[in-house]
C-alpha cells in the first residue's frame, strides 16, 4: 500500500508562497505567545522580529517570478527552522518580562503586541498578507518593541510608554487594512518610518539581543 509524502511545510521537500505563510504564521504564533506571557522580553522580540522581516522578504524575493523553486524552498525550510528555534530559545531561557504590567494596567503593551502578532500570524497562515505586507508589518513590530524595551523601566521615563501606545494604535490600522482589503504597493508604517526605501526602523541593537543566525541570508535586508 502506498504511504502518502508528508505534506506538512516543515517536512516537505518543496514549499509554495501559501506553505512558507504557514510556517512563519506558526513561528509568529509563537512569538506571540512568548510575549504574552512574558517569557519573551522586548529586547527579544526586537531582534526576533527582525529576523521574520528579513525572512519575508527573501520568501518575498524567492516567489518574484510566481513559483518557489526547489532549492529555494529548502533554503525557506532551514530558515524557518532556524528562527523557529531563535523563539524557543528565547521563551525558554532565564530572560523574563516580568513587570510590565505597571505601565498600562491590564491592556499593557505587552498585551497589546501580542494581540497583534497573532493577528499577523492568523492572516499569514490564510493567506490574506502578501510577503512584502508581512516584511513591513514585522518591522513595525520590531519598533514597536524597540519602544518598548526604552520604558520606563529601562530609561526612567513615562513618556515613551504614549509613544508605544500611539504606535500601537497605527499598527492595528495597518494590520487591519492589509488583511481586508491589502496593500499592493502601497506602504505603512507612517509614524515609524519616514523614508519610503527602507522596511523598518533603524536600530542598533545591543550585542547581547542579537542571536547569531544559521543562514547568512538571514542577514541580508535589501
Amino acid at each position: 500500500m502506498k504511504v502518502a509524502p508528508p505534506t506538512h511545510p516543515l517536512i516537505n521537500s518543496n514549499f509554495n508562497a501559501n506553505s512558507v505563510k504557514d510556517v512563519q504564521g506558526e513561528n509568529l504564533s509563537k512569538l506571540s505567545d512568548g510575549v504574552r506571557n512574558g517569557s519573551i522580553t522586548a529586547n527579544e522580540a526586537k531582534t526576533l522580529l527582525k529576523n521574520e522581516a528579513t525572512f519575508s522578504k527573501i520568501a518575498q524575493q524567492a516567489n518574484a517570478d510566481g513559483k518557489i523553486s526547489a532549492q529555494e524552498s529548502r533554503e525557506l525550510k532551514q530558515l524557518s527552522k532556524s528562527l523557529g528555534s531563535d523563539i524557543d530559545r528565547a521563551a525558554s531561557n532565564n530572560q523574563r518580562d516580568l513587570f510590565l504590567p505597571i505601565r498600562g494596567g491590564p491592556q499593557t503593551t505587552r498585551t497589546t503586541q501580542a494581540n497583534q502578532l497573532e493577528s499577523i500570524a492568523e492572516g499569514a497562515k490564510k493567506g490574506s498578507l502578501s510577503f512584502n505586507e508581512l516584511n513591513e508589518l514585522s518591522a513595525q513590530q520590531m519598533g514597536i518593541a524597540d519602544l518598548r524595551s526604552s520604558g520606563p523601566l529601562g530609561s526612567g521615563t513615562l513618556g515613551l510608554n504614549s509613544e508605544v501606545k500611539l504606535a500601537q494604535q497605527q499598527a492595528e490600522f495597518d494590520i487591519d487594512k492589509a488583511k481586508d482589503n491589502g496593500l499592493g504597493k502601497e506602504r505603512l508604517l507612517g509614524p515609524l518610518l519616514n523614508k519610503p526605501d527602507v522596511i523598518g526602523p533603524k536600530i542598533n541593537l545591543p550585542k547581547e539581543d542579537v542571536k547569531p543566525l544559521a543562514n547568512p541570508a538571514l542577514t541580508m535586508i535589501a
